[in-house]
C-alpha cells in the first residue's frame, strides 16, 4: 500500500502552487512593464528630438527675416558688402531651419499631420515670395545691383498681397516691406499651430501611456489575487482536515489530564499527527501505570512506611515553587529589559528629531538674522530702523530657544560631550559679559566684570559650555534687574591653592584649581517656594500667563546640568525685592606656570594711575586690575573728589601718571571732568582714558576738547585697559581708539571666496557679508561644481562649503578636493552647516574641513574665518611657489 502524504508535503504543495502562480504573475508583469518602458523611451527620444529641432526652428526663423532684412537694406543703401553678408547669413539660416525641418519631418506625433504639412507649406511659401521681394528690391534700388543669392522662383499665386508686375520700377520700399512682414508672420502663424498639436499629440500619447501601464497593473493584481485565492482555498481543505484530527487528539490530552485514561486516540495514518496520536497512547499506558503505583503508595502512607517518601515529596513541593518563582523572576527581568530597550529607542529618535529639527530650522534662520543684518546696513528711517530690530531682537531670540531645546535633548540623552582645550578664563570672561554690555545699557544698570589676579592665566576645560552657563546667568540678571547693576565674579575658591593638584587618586597629575563663579545683581529676586523648583526644566520663577519675561525656562535647567557634567553644583541666595547671587565652583585644570609680562603690564608696574568712578564696585574691579600689574591706585568716587586730590598732589608734584574716567557720573561726567583738569593743569594734566557704556558714541571733537586721549567701552577688557594706558605713558602716540566709537573693524583685504551653497537665501546672505568684507564671490550650488572650480584651477583664497547638498554633498565634494592637493592646506575648506552635533563637526573633520561656521552666523564670525584662514592660504601658496 502506497504511503500516505505527509503534512509538510501538502503544505509544501501549496506554497509550491502559490510560488508557481506568484512568478508567472510577475513574469507577466514585467513583459507588460518592459513593453510599456520601451514606449515610453520611443515616446521620450522622439519629444527630446522634435524639441531640439524646435527649438531650431524657433532660432532660426527670427535670424532668416534679419538676415533677409540686412539684405534688403543694404539693396537700398547701395552698399553691395551689407548685401552680401545678409544674404550669406540668410542661406545659413535657411538651411538650419531646412534641417530642422528634415528631423522633425522622421520624428513625427500622431495628430499633428494637417498642421505639420500647412507649417512646410508656409516655409515653402515663405522663400519662394521672399525671394520675389528680393528681386523688387533689386529693382527698385538699381545703385548696389548685386546678384541675388539664388535664382528668382515663378510667381506663387494664390498666397498673401497681390504682386507688383515684372520690371514695375515704381514700387515702393514701404510696400516691400509689408509683404515681406506678411509672409514672416504667416510662418510663424503656422509654426506656433504645429508647436500647440505637438503639444497636444504629446499629453495624449502621456495620457494613454498612463492608461495602459494602470490597466497592466489592475490585471498583475487581478493575476496574483487569483493565485492567492486558489492557494488559499487549498491550504484551509488541508487546515480543516488538520484541525478535525488535532481536536480528536487534543480531548485525549484533556481527559488524559482529568485522570480519565478511557477516551482512545485513534492513529489511522502515517504523519505527523499520528505520530503524535500513537506517543498519546504511550503516554496513556504510562499515566494508567503511575496512576497504580501512586495509589500504592498512597496506602502505604496510610500505614505509616513512607516517612521518607514524605520528605521527599515535601522537597519536590519547594523545588516546584522555587522553579516558579524563578520563573516569575526571569519573566519580570525580561519585561523589565524589553522597556528599557523601548525607552532607549524612545530616547534616540527624540534626540535625532530635535536635531532634524533643529537643523530644518536653523536654515531658514540663518537668511532671516543675515538678511535683517544686511538691511540694517542700509539707509533707512527711524521707523524703518525701529522695526529692523525688532526683527533682529525676535530672531535672536528664536535662535536662542532653539539652541535651549537641541542642548536639553542632548543632555536628557545622555549624549552632552566636554570639551579639554586650553583657554584665557579672563579673555572669555569678558567677551561673555560685554555680549550683555548693550542690554545692560538700555535698562541703565552698572555691569562690572572681577577676575581674580591669583586665577592662573591659561585653563584646561570647556570654555564653550562654561561660557553658556555665565552668559545664562548674566542674562537673566540683567533682564529681572530693573535698576541698580549686576557684578560677575570669578574667584579661587576658599583652600583652593594656586595650581594645588590636591590629595588623593589626582595626585601627580596635572595641577587643578577650583575657581567660584558668581553673578550679583539688585533686582527682584526670588521667594523660597521658587527657588526650589528654579533649576526644574520649563520651570521659571513668573510662571502665570501674564507674566513680564518671556524665556523656555530651560535656561537654568540647562545651566544647573552642565555645572553637574563639569564636577560642580548651584548656589543660590536671593532676598525678594533686594537681588540674588547665584554661584557655581567647578574644578579646572591649570596649563602651564604662567605667561610673561606684556610689555604695557612693564610700563605699569612703576606707575600712578588715579582711578575715577561713583560705582564702588567698578572702583574696585578697575583697582584690582591695575594693582595686579603693578601699578600704584589711587581712587576718587566723584568729580569734586578728583579735583581735591589732583590740586594737593600739584603743589607737592605728586600727580597721576595717567588717569581713568567714567563717563557717566552725577554732578559731573568724565568729559567735564577731564576739561576742568586741562583748563587747570595745562600741558602738566596727566593722559586720560575715558569709560563708557557700550553703544554711547562720543563725537571725536569732543574728546580732544576735553584733552582725553583714548577711549573704552565698558564692561573693559583688562588687557585693553592696560595696553591704552601703557600707550599714553610710554608716550607713542594714541592707541587705537575702541571699535566701539567710530573706528572701523579690519577688514581682510581683497579676496576670492568660493561659496558652495544651494539654498537661494542663504546664497545672498553670505553673498552680501562677504562683499561687505570686500570679497570677490563666486558662488555654485552644488558641491559637484565646487570640485568642478577647484579642479580647473581658478584661485580662490577659501572655500565655504555648506554640508547639505543635492547631486554631491559638502563632505564628499571636500573628499574630492583633498584628493587633488598635494598639501592638504592649500585651500582653506570651512563648512557652512546648520547641524550643530558633535557628529556634524565630527563628520566635517574627518572629510578633511579646516574649521566649521554653524547657521545662523553673523558677519563678525565670517570676518574672523576670513581673519583666520585668507593668511594661512596665502602664506601656503607663496611657499608652494617655485623659487
Amino acid at each position: 500500500m502506497p504511503r500516505r502524504p505527509t503534512v509538510t508535503t501538502k503544505l509544501l504543495a501549496v506554497l509550491a502552487i502559490l510560488v508557481a502562480g506568484t512568478v508567472v504573475a510577475a513574469t507577466a508583469a514585467v513583459r507588460a512593464a518592459t513593453h510599456i518602458a520601451h514606449e515610453e523611451t520611443e515616446l521620450v527620444d522622439t519629444l527630446s528630438t522634435g524639441n531640439l529641432a524646435l527649438v531650431d526652428l524657433a532660432l532660426c526663423v527670427p535670424r532668416v527675416r534679419t538676415a533677409e532684412l540686412t539684405a534688403l537694406n543694404g539693396l537700398l543703401m547701395g552698399d553691395a558688402s551689407i548685401y552680401e553678408r545678409g544674404q550669406a547669413q540668410a542661406v545659413d539660416a535657411i538651411d538650419a531651419v531646412d534641417r530642422a525641418i528634415l528631423i522633425l519631418s522622421e520624428n513625427p506625433l500622431p495628430a499633428t499631420g494637417a498642421a505639420w504639412d500647412r507649417f512646410r507649406e508656409a516655409w515653402r511659401i515663405y522663400k519662394s515670395g521672399t525671394a520675389r521681394v528680393m528681386a523688387d528690391y533689386a529693382r527698385v534700388a538699381p545703385a548696389a545691383s548685386p546678384e541675388p543669392a539664388s535664382p528668382t522662383p515663378p510667381p506663387v499665386t494664390g498666397q498673401g498681397p497681390d504682386r507688383p508686375a515684372e520690371g514695375a520700377a515704381a514700387l515702393q520700399t514701404s510696400e516691400l516691406h509689408r509683404t515681406h512682414g506678411w509672409y514672416h508672420y504667416r510662418l510663424l502663424e503656422t509654426l506656433d499651430a504645429y508647436t500647440s498639436a505637438r503639444e497636444q499629440a504629446a499629453r495624449r500619447a502621456a495620457a494613454h501611456s498612463v492608461r495602459v501601464a494602470d490597466a497592466t497593473t489592475r490585471a498583475v493584481v487581478i493575476a496574483v489575487l487569483s493565485t492567492l485565492a486558489v492557494a488559499a482555498a487549498i491550504a484551509g481543505a488541508v487546515l480543516v482536515s488538520l484541525r478535525r484530527r488535532l481536536r480528536r487528539v487534543a480531548e485525549a490530552a484533556d481527559a488524559f489530564r482529568r485522570g480519565d485514561f478511557s477516551v482512545p486516540v485513534e492513529t489511522p495514518r502515517d504523519d505527523e499527527i499520528g505520530r503524535l496520536a500513537a506517543s498519546f497512547v504511550a503516554l496513556e499506558q504510562t499515566m494508567r501505570e503511575l496512576s497504580e503505583e501512586t495509589e500504592t503508595l498512597a496506602a502505604a502512607a496510610a500505614a505509616g512506611h513512607l516517612d521518607a517518601r514524605g520528605d521527599v515529596s515535601r522537597f519536590q513541593g519547594a523545588w516546584a515553587d522555587l522553579v516558579e518563582h524563578l520563573n516569575d523572576t526571569l519573566s519580570a527581568w525580561e519585561g523589565a529589559m524589553r522597556e528599557r530597550d523601548r525607552a532607549e529607542e524612545a530616547s534616540q529618535a527624540k534626540s535625532q528629531f530635535l536635531a532634524n529639527m533643529s537643523h530644518e530650522i536653523r536654515t531658514p534662520m540663518n537668511g532671516v538674522i543675515g538678511l535683517t543684518e544686511l538691511l540694517a546696513s542700509t539707509d533707512l528711517d527711524a521707523h524703518q530702523e525701529e522695526m529692523v530690530g525688532t526683527i533682529r531682537e525676535c530672531g535672536d531670540g528664536l535662535l536662542a530657544i532653539i539652541d535651549d531645546i537641541l542642548d536639553f535633548s542632548k543632555i536628557e540623552a545622555d549624549r552632552l560631550v566636554l570639551e579639554s582645550v586650553g583657554f584665557d578664563l579672563r579673555d572669555r570672561l569678558e567677551t561673555t559679559v560685554r555680549t550683555y554690555a548693550a542690554a545692560a545699557t538700555a535698562k541703565g544698570l552698572e555691569l562690572t566684570l572681577r577676575v581674580g589676579q591669583d586665577i592662573p592665566p591659561s585653563l584646561v576645560g570647556d570654555p564653550t559650555r562654561l561660557c553658556q552657563v555665565v552668559g545664562n546667568l548674566v542674562s537673566n540678571a540683567v533682564k529681572f534687574t530693573e535698576d541698580g547693576e549686576v557684578a560677575v565674579n570669578a574667584i579661587l575658591a576658599p583652600g583652593s591653592a594656586h595650581g594645588d593638584p590636591g590629595p588623593g587618586p589626582d595626585a601627580g597629575q596635572a595641577p587643578r584649581v577650583r575657581i567660584r563663579f558668581s553673578v550679583e545683581d539688585t533686582g527682584l529676586g526670588i521667594g523660597q517656594a521658587e527657588k526650589e523648583r528654579l533649576f526644574d526644566a520649563f520651570e521659571q520663577a513668573d510662571g502665570s500667563t501674564t507674566r513680564r519675561f518671556g524665556g523656555t525656562g530651560l535656561g537654568l535647567a540647562i545651566a544647573s546640568r552642565l555645572v553637574e557634567a563639569m564636577g560642580g553644583w548651584f548656589d543660590v541666595t536671593s532676598v525678594p525685592g533686594e537681588g540674588s547671587t547665584f554661584a557655581f565652583e567647578i574644578d579646572l585644570a591649570v596649563d602651564g606656570a604662567g605667561t610673561l609680562p606684556t610689555e604695557a603690564e612693564e610700563i605699569l608696574a612703576t606707575c600712578r594711575v588715579l582711578v575715577v568712578d561713583d560705582n564702588a564696585t567698578n572702583r574696585y574691579v578697575l583697582s584690582e586690575m591695575l594693582a595686579g600689574s603693578g601699578a600704584e591706585v589711587r581712587v576718587a568716587a566723584s568729580g569734586e573728589q578728583c579735583l581735591e586730590l589732583l590740586a594737593d598732589a600739584g603743589t607737592g608734584g605728586g600727580l597721576p601718571d595717567a588717569i581713568v574716567l567714567d563717563m557717566q557720573m552725577p554732578g559731573m561726567d568724565g568729559l567735564e571732568i577731564a576739561a576742568r583738569l586741562k583748563e587747570r593743569l595745562g600741558s602738566a594734566k596727566p593722559p586720560t582714558v575715558l569709560l563708557s557704556s557700550t553703544g554711547t558714541l562720543i563725537p571725536p571733537q569732543d574728546l580732544a576738547a576735553a584733552g582725553v586721549e583714548a577711549t573704552a567701552s565698558k564692561p573693559v577688557r583688562r588687557n585693553e585697559l592696560l595696553h591704552a594706558l601703557g600707550s599714553l605713558v610710554r608716550g607713542a602716540g594714541t592707541p587705537r581708539p575702541d571699535r566701539g566709537q567710530d573706528a572701523e573693524p579690519p577688514r581682510p583685504g581683497t579676496l576670492r571666496v568660493l561659496l558652495a551653497e544651494d539654498n537661494v537665501v542663504n546664497q545672498k546672505v553670505a553673498r552680501g557679508f562677504l562683499r561687505r568684507l570686500g570679497c570677490e564671490v563666486v558662488v555654485v550650488e552644488n558641491g559637484r561644481k565646487a570640485v568642478e572650480c577647484v579642479a580647473a584651477g581658478e584661485p580662490f583664497d577659501l572655500v565655504l562649503m555648506d554640508c547639505q547638498m543635492p547631486d554631491v554633498d559638502g563632505f564628499e565634494a571636500t573628499r574630492r578636493i583633498r584628493a587633488l592637493e598635494s598639501d592638504r592646506g592649500a585651500v582653506p575648506v570651512v563648512a557652512l552647516t546648520a547641524g550643530v552635533t558633535v557628529q556634524e563637526r565630527e563628520a566635517a573633520h574627518d572629510a578633511g574641513m579646516d574649521d566649521f561656521l554653524a547657521k545662523p552666523f553673523r558677519e563678525h564670525q565670517l570676518e574672523e574665518i576670513l581673519l583666520t584662514w585668507i593668511p594661512r592660504s596665502r602664506e601656503l601658496a607663496r611657499s608652494s611657489q617655485p623659487t
